[in-house]
């Protein structure tokens, strides 16, 4: 004997219901009431609002997507789709003391950083806001933030200013070409033209009276291209490299410290400036910013001891940033 189904068993009482509810739907319909569409017009759409993905996601998938985001180098975009907003996400829901998520967004925080930095230089402001956002909810006591803030308000008084310029060149164009009449050009015109003729014949006369003078003396002339090369080629020879870049002779990149991987570390970021002897030789290395601290800045003093390029003409302060990742 085949046991009766619970489905069947559910389903008959629910028929009354749906006649029931289908009855009142064609009532509403036919109703006319302030809220039902007119007869004939589409169905409105429904927008549900924009939410990130990780906030519908469970505890137990945001630590795997986040990992993945990762691996497809999604780490701070598309905006509510990367590895950074999916680990804040398992950091909001995850008991305190957890460190999973938390040593992850210190490694992707430099990532942001960077990025931050390439929109601010691009114009697009926009995207830096929302990445400079990013790392306050990571951080918000990260000694970069202010610096970009810095850059970011730099940048847009920059174009305004260069906005506010063109259009006051354009207006200083077109009120000159305004307050121009054209019936007062042709008046200086005729008084410049009777003056030449008058001045005419004395360089006329003036003219020949030093060419005899020249060939009497060839003396001078001998002496004079002899003496000038040697004086010549000096002035230029050492004005040559005050101007252009850099040009690097030996820029080996930092090796990843064994350090690191010894506690588990895949990623690192450290930002230096350093200076650049005349020598070409670098001096005076200082750690701008590290991230984790206390793993990567050796290695990359170290390594920047050992930096050489082309001799210029004086010392130069340069600023880099060294990403690490195993």
């Amino acid at each position: 004997m085949r046991p009766s189904s619970p489905f069947r068993v559910a389903r008959t009482p629910m028929r009354p219901l749906a006649l029931a509810m289908l009855a009142a739907m064609a009532v509403a319909c036919s109703s006319g009431e302030p809220g039902a569409p007119p007869e004939g017009a589409p169905a409105p759409t429904v927008i549900a609002p924009a939410e990130p993905a990780a906030a519908a996601m469970a505890t137990d998938d945001l630590a795997s997507m986040a990992q993945q985001a990762v691996a497809d180098n999604r780490i701070y975009a598309p905006e509510g789709d990367n590895a950074i907003e999916f680990y804040l996400a398992q950091r909001e829901r995850e008991p305190a003391g957890e460190p999973s998520a938390e040593a992850a967004l210190i490694e992707l925080q430099p990532y942001a950083m960077m990025a931050a930095e390439q929109a601010i230089a691009g114009a697009d402001f926009p995207e830096a806001e929302r990445l400079i956002a990013l790392m306050v909810r990571i951080d918000a006591t990260a000694p970069s933030l202010a610096r970009l803030r810095e850059d970011l308000d730099a940048a847009r008084n920059a174009q305004a200013a260069a906005l506010a310029a063109a259009e006051a060149a354009e207006a200083e164009a077109a009120a000159e070409v305004a307050a121009t009449p054209p019936a007062t050009r042709p008046a200086p015109a005729p008084r410049p033209s009777a003056a030449p003729p008058s001045r005419a014949p004395t360089t006329a006369v003036r003219t020949p009276s030093p060419a005899p003078a020249r060939p009497a003396n060839p003396a001078a002339t001998a002496t004079a291209p002899a003496q000038r090369p040697s004086a010549t080629p000096a002035t230029p020879a050492r004005s040559a490299p005050a101007a252009g870049p850099l040009v690097p002779v030996s820029t080996p990149f930092p090796p990843f410290p064994s350090e690191a991987i010894a506690r588990g570390r895949s990623m690192g970021s450290v930002t230096v400036r350093f200076t650049v002897r005349a020598n070409g030789r670098v001096a005076d290395v200082r750690v701008v910013e590290a991230r984790p601290e206390g793993l990567f800045e050796r290695t990359v003093i170290d390594t920047l001891g050992e930096w050489r390029f082309e001799p210029g003409a004086g010392d130069r302060t340069e600023t880099r940033t060294f990403n690490f990742r195993n």
